[in-house]
């Protein structure tokens, strides 16, 4: 597939995505006590950090930024900021 074609397509995944969490923080607003709306949020979050990071990369690769040989240290540094949030 086509570099630009994909960070597009997957931009656009994580617009929709961030939609459907905003909705879920009103939500929650609303419903503070409820366990499943707390999860939700969790469970959102995990899914827009995981399509940022997806957008990041792709938008890279095609830009000529990332090459094959900076990919691993991209990768170290994302996963150990993920360990840190």
């Amino acid at each position: 597939m086509n570099n630009e074609l994909r960070w597009k397509q997957r931009f656009q995944n994580f617009e929709k995505a961030f939609a459907v969490f905003q909705r879920r923080i009103d939500e929650y607003e609303v419903h503070t006590d409820e366990e499943a709306y707390q999860m939700a949020l969790v469970q959102g979050y995990e899914i827009i950090i995981e399509l940022a990071w997806k957008v990041m990369k792709d938008y890279l690769e095609n830009v000529s930024f990332i090459s094959e040989q900076f990919y691993p240290l991209v990768r170290d540094f994302y996963f150990d900021l993920k360990k840190e949030l």
